[in-house]
């Protein structure tokens, strides 16, 4: 693979503490890869940190797995770290859950398989991500979930040998409660709770906690099974029984990854009247294999084999729905092109087909009087925002639970006189973010135009 001085950096497409990750398109090939920039010069351990997250990804490399993201390739320059990532231009799996609503069953389904498979091939390696999260689960050109961002993931079993965890990581209203609480912890039920977490915010669009502790009025409730406040009363009887086994409190009592599979929640699929009328005209038969999935003493190898497959009979199906296509072309536009002097001309002729994100719109303005009318929403609103150029805003602001939000907005002057206002989440919750990008984009209003094809 080329090295580092061979690649255009055009898009970020995240950032965190110590670096961002970029899209890259290679000047010789037009090759599209996501590569991780980390600068290690800002904190003693993030060296250490860079090393065990590629030596984790390297693990993945030589036992690859559909629903876990490719490691291509680590670079070096100086203290400047550069990991080579597949690129998933489907986009972040938050940017498909709507506030308050989730999304489609069908779908939240669908994704929970995928991610429940791509765990069980860690846990099978002996990694144990620590982080899972809709922000680090990525979607394909297919609409297929990708587990990402291994900065927190460990090994938990070496040669045969299993240890326990003690470090407290991951984020709050995701970890399980035995991991906030101090005490060493068994890796596999911990990653499972955060599974069942991101199933909730699949289904209800919001979650059901800051964090699972007893200082918490609503995780109180749900360990006293008081289910009749929300999330809970947007799901159905089967989906609260299924979590209910998901999120058991003692980990002793929560299901594993081979009692999930053999759950009849998670074997049944969900019918929905646009898949149900595409099984009529072609005659599809979608089921799972009970001998396959529901064995007494599953195999890990023979069960990601049924998994797999039962996602590949169905995956034409959603090709033919696309239940998250976005609707408008704009939302297929690339976002933040900072291209540098040598950008190829390869490299511009392929920007608007490269990634797709929904938390973005066009208006019908002048640049200038798309600045005047952000600013106004934006103060309308009673957010802080700064103007760091006079394309770039950073607004920073409290979120419904009272966590920091941070967020990016880019203006890109388009054709036909339309500017492209694109958001990006640079820290805090995903589903906050989507809350108070909506809030933010029907303040404008009238201004709003579809995207030219």
């Amino acid at each position: 693979m080329e090295g580092y001085e061979d690649w255009d950096f055009v898009q970020t497409l995240g950032e965190g503490a110590y670096g961002e990750v970029k899209l890259a398109i290679s000047t010789k090939t037009d090759e599209r890869v996501a590569v991780k920039i980390i600068d290690t010069t800002r904190d003693e351990s993030v060296l250490a940190n860079v090393k065990k997250e590629c030596a984790i990804l390297q693990m993945t490399k030589k036992s690859p797995h559909d629903n876990i993201i490719k490691f291509l390739a680590y670079k070096l320059n100086g203290d400047i770290h550069y990991i080579f990532l597949e690129l998933a231009c489907g986009g972040e799996l938050f940017d498909r859950i709507q506030p308050d609503e989730g999304m489609e069953r069908i779908l939240a389904h669908r994704y929970f398989q995928q991610l429940i498979a791509g765990v069980d091939h860690l846990h099978l390696l002996g990694i144990t991500h620590r982080d899972i999260k809709p922000e680090n689960l990525l979607l394909d050109r297919h609409d297929n979930l990708q587990i990402t961002d291994f900065g927190l993931s460990t090994i938990f079993r070496h040669q045969g040998k299993t240890r326990r965890m003690e470090r407290r990581c991951g984020t709050p209203p995701y970890a399980a409660p035995e991991v906030l609480a101090g005490a060493p912890y068994h890796a596999r039920p911990a990653d499972v709770w955060s599974c069942g977490i991101v199933l909730v915010t699949m289904l209800a669009g919001e979650l059901p906690w800051d964090e699972p502790s007893d200082r918490v009025k609503e995780f109180i409730a749900w360990k006293k099974k008081k289910l009749m406040y929300t999330p809970w009363t947007k799901l159905n009887v089967d989906e609260i029984r299924f979590l209910e086994k998901v999120l058991a409190v003692n980990p002793k009592e929560r299901l594993t990854i081979e009692q999930i599979c053999e759950e009849q929640w998670f074997k049944t699929e969900i019918p929905m009247p646009e898949v149900c009328e595409i099984q009529k005209k072609k005659k599809l038969k979608r089921s799972f294999s009970d001998e396959g999935v529901a064995m007494s003493q599953p195999d890990l190898l023979t069960r990601h084999s049924v998994l797999n497959d039962s996602f590949n009979t169905t995956r034409h199906i959603f090709d033919t729905i696309s239940f998250s296509q976005p609707n408008h072309p704009e939302y297929m536009i690339l976002s933040q092109i900072d291209l540098t002097q040598g950008a190829s001309q390869a490299t511009q002729s392929i920007l608007q087909r490269l990634v797709r994100r929904m938390t973005r719109f066009l208006i019908k303005k002048s640049l200038e009087q798309a600045q005047e009318k952000l600013q106004t929403v934006l103060t309308e609103q009673k957010l802080q925002f700064k103007q760091v150029t006079s394309t770039q805003y950073t607004v920073s602001t409290r979120d419904g639970r009272g966590k920091i939000l941070s967020v990016k907005i880019q203006l890109l002057e388009m054709l036909e006189d339309n500017i492209l206002l694109d958001f990006r989440l640079s820290k805090g919750d995903g589903i906050e973010f989507k809350k108070s990008f909506m809030n933010i984009r029907k303040n404008f209003g009238d201004c709003i135009v579809k995207a030219p094809h």
